[in-house]
């Protein structure tokens, strides 16, 4: 299976940048001293530039369905074990990271209204992680503490 997403805004994104514009647009229109209105026009400009740049969510291109995107990192020496427990049952495992070596990369796009996962491996290959999985669509509750 072949998943491809691309990165869009969320709600979140969109009422941040939204609040920072409002915030100075207040300040500019309230009369104050010189100082306070270059505030807010910095803040009404950083606001604009948060509206075009910031897209924390991601979309699946083929069903339009929103996904957030979560990110895991693991010993490359749990390469097999992780697939293993992706291919079969993802709830087996403990999923909790540590700190000690960033071999393999697990990617998490979740969707808790639909109730489901895919989740993808790359393995670290010298400045670049390259892909060592499939996709694997999985139910959100079937994850354990993966996307959690």
């Amino acid at each position: 299976m072949n998943k491809e997403f691309k990165n869009v805004r969320s709600v979140r994104d969109i009422t941040l940048s939204s609040v920072v514009i409002a915030a100075g647009v207040v300040c500019v229109a309230i009369p104050s001293a010189a100082g306070v209105n270059i505030l807010g026009c910095c803040l009404a400009v950083c606001g604009l530039i948060f509206l075009v740049a910031m897209k924390s969510a991601r979309k699946d291109v083929e069903t339009g369905t929103v996904f957030t995107r979560k990110v895991k990192y693991y010993p490359a020496s749990r390469k097999s074990e992780i697939l293993g427990a992706l291919a079969s049952d993802a709830s087996r495992i403990d999923w909790t990271e540590n700190d000690t070596n960033t071999g393999l990369m697990v990617e998490i796009y979740s969707n808790k209204k639909e109730n489901i996962a895919f989740v993808h491996c790359l393995e670290y290959v010298p400045y670049t992680y390259e892909s060592c999985s499939d996709w694997f669509r999985l139910e959100l509750e079937k994850t354990g503490n993966l996307s959690r």
